[in-house]
Parts: structure tokens; sequence; C-alpha cells
């Protein structure tokens, strides 16, 4: 009987899985197996000594070892993907996997596992029985990395130039005649953020967790003329960080200016003033980076302005962004702002100390894991090591 076009696909999906384990091992390392292990049996026979049994089947007719979850990841490889068209990359398909391993863990076998032992530390590591784990779908996901590799397409780093060039452009549009108060508010809300973001080296979605009630009381601390080596801003996030339980209080503390002449202390009172003007300063925390209604932006709209002005600076601005870039595709708020002020901080050659510094900023506020403290007094106790925190923002 004929196959139909299902089938065929599930066989050439079958047989793909099996290629990929077979690889998943170079050839060389195969031989020298092999090779070992017949003159293992060699040596054994000729000392009447028997060799382990080494069973190769039959194999059960069910799938208890992640053959199907391989199936399904080879056939979520062939749909198009964001970076290449014709198919997904191998860091996309193999979330597959994770997503099973979670579903079997929640699942009632995977509750009801109780086999756990504690490692030196007093760690407790549970016993893994789902089918994602057994040898077989390792080598498999190991020669599906082989055979794909890895297309990384890393998001464009952020000039500092670029930044001062967007930052003169809102200057000049705040002074403008004809602007409107919504227009006036987002140059605000994104200066802000761009501002920060890049100074103190932030993911995306890390400048979203700034709070609107501590930001503007806290606005007064550390105000003095700008030259002076302690003058800085406070910028206080609030929420929950990747890796970490609980709510958490976090105090970024940034020069006032840069030597470069990022005017930080500027950008934040013009927040502080729209979220005063609009009542958000006192009651609940809120958002600092809102909407007129209160919502917390995204960064999607961090990335469509982003995009909008760089794509203005690139029509008139060549020397700084070239024609055949591509913005869109490459500016991301993600890690652009991150990776442009980690490159600009090796070119200063900033130490390692004062990049893990800048860069560790959670947990040298919360060592060991301890409960958040209130922000008053994280203030002080971040005054201890004030220049520290300041060295690498003011020489930006």
């Amino acid at each position: 009987m004929a196959r139909n076009a299902t089938d065929n696909m599930v066989l050439l999906l079958i047989r793909q899985v099996n290629l990929d384990i077979f690889w998943s091992r170079e050839s060389s390392t195969v031989m020298n197996t092999l090779s070992n292990v017949l003159a293992s049996a060699k040596i054994r026979s000729s000392l009447r000594m028997p060799m382990e049994k080494i069973v190769k089947g039959p194999w059960p007719v069910e799938d208890a070892y992640g053959f199907a979850t391989a199936i399904t990841i080879l056939r979520k490889s062939l749909d198009p993907g964001r970076n290449v068209a014709s198919y997904q990359q191998f860091d996309s398909i193999r979330k597959l996997r994770t997503s099973m391993r979670n579903a079997f863990q929640n699942s009632l076998p995977g509750c009801a596992t109780t086999q756990v032992f504690m490692d030196a530390k007093g760690k407790i590591q549970r016993l893994a029985q789902d089918p994602t784990h057994s040898w077989l779908f390792a080598k498999f996901m190991l020669g599906c990395e082989k055979r794909m590799g890895r297309y990384v397409k890393q998001d464009q780093a952020m000039d500092v130039k670029i930044l001062r060039e967007m930052l003169r452009r809102y200057e000049l549009e705040l002074s403008g005649p004809g602007l409107t108060e919504a227009r006036r508010r987002k140059n605000y809300m994104s200066g802000f953020a761009y501002v920060v973001l890049f100074c103190k080296a932030l993911r995306g979605g890390e400048i979203l967790l700034a709070e609107a009630t501590s930001l503007c009381s806290m606005i007064g601390k550390g105000r003095m003329r700008a030259n002076h080596p302690d003058a800085h801003v406070v910028v206080p996030l609030m929420g929950r960080f990747k890796g970490e339980t609980g709510e958490r209080n976090v105090l970024c503390l940034l020069a006032s200016v840069t030597t470069s002449g990022i005017a930080i202390r500027r950008w934040t009172e013009r927040v502080v003033f729209i979220l005063k003007k609009e009542g958000r300063a006192v009651g609940e925390p809120g958002p600092a980076l809102c909407d007129e209604n209160g919502f917390v932006l995204t960064s999607t709209y961090l990335n469509d302005e982003m995009h909008d002005m760089l794509e203005k600076i690139q029509m008139e601005r060549r020397d700084l962004i070239p024609a055949d870039v591509k913005i869109r595709e490459i500016y991301k708020s993600y890690r652009t702002w991150r990776r442009g002020v980690t490159i600009r901080a090796n070119e200063l050659n900033y130490s390692d100390t004062v990049i893990n510094f800048n860069n560790r900023w959670r947990t040298m506020q919360n060592p060991g894991g301890t409960a958040s403290l209130p922000m008053g007094q994280l203030y002080l106790d971040i005054l201890t090591s004030l220049r520290t925190h300041l060295h690498f923002s003011r020489s930006l």
C-alpha cells in the first residue's frame, strides 16, 4: 500500500534523528571505541573471561526515550525562522525540549518523583525521569547541534556618538515651536530611558522597572554642581529580577553629567516633572516609564521610538549610520545599549573591577540573597562606596 505524505515525512524525520544520533560523536572516536571493544573481547576470550552483555534489542514498542520529541524538534526546524527564512535555528528549536521537560516535571509522574540527594553545599538535587533526559535523546541533541551549528545575530552596539546625536535632536525638538504636550512627554520618557540604559549598562526590560514615587522622592539626593565628584542622581528600580525571588529594591547611582556631556540628571528631572504633574509622585508605587494612564511602557514602545530617531539620523548623518544599515533588524533595546556601553568602557580602558562592579549591581546591593532593604537604608549603604559607583558612568 502506498504511504501518504504524512507517513513519508515521519519516516524522513526518523531517519534524520537516527543520523543525528550516529554523528553525535566524531567518526574517529567511534572507530577507536569499536577497536578497543573488539580488542577487549579478544583478550577476554583468550583468558576465558566472558564479556559483559550488551543488549542491542529489541526496543520496546513505546516511546520511553523522547524519540517523538526529537521528531517534533526536527519538524519545527523546517518552519521559517526569524533570522533565516528557510529554517529555524538550533537555539529556537531546542526550546521544545525545555518545554516538554517542564510539562513532564509538572505532570502526575513527574510530581510523584521523590528520589533526591543533597550535594556538598546542602542543595537538593532531584533525579529526573522524563524521556528527554535519556542517553538517546542527549546524543540526538548533540548531533543535531553539531549538524546545524549556531547562527548568532547580535544586537548592534549603540555608539556614544549616536546617542549624543539623538539627545541633541531631542533638545532641538523640545526648544522648537509647535511641540505638542504628547510629543514632549514622549521625548522626556524616551530620552531618560536611553540615557539610563546606556550609562548604567542595563538590558532593555530592566529600565521599565524604574519606580515613580521613589524616583520623585529621591530626586534631590546628590544635587550639587555638575562637576563635583560626588554629584549624582538616583534611579530606583523595583520588581522581580530573573533568577531571584521576592520583590527587589535596587538603587542605580549615576553621575549627574558624564565626561562626554550626557546630562543624566537633566533627563531624570524631566521625567520627575511629568510624574509630579500627573500626580504620580505620591501614593502606591508605580512605573516611572508609563503612558498617560499610568500603565508601564513596553520594550516595543522604546524600540519604535529608537528606530524612528535612528532612521532620521541615518538620512542626514551617513558618517554615523551608513545607508546600507538595516536599523530595525539590528538595533534592539534589549542588548543594543548594554553592548554599546561595554564597548565604550573598553575603549576608555576601564579596569575589570570597574566594569564588574557596575554590571553586578544586583548582587552588590543584596549580598547572599538577603531580604531587600528599604530604599533609604539602601542609599545610606551605597554612599560608603559612592565614588566607586559613579566611576563607570562619569567617564563615559
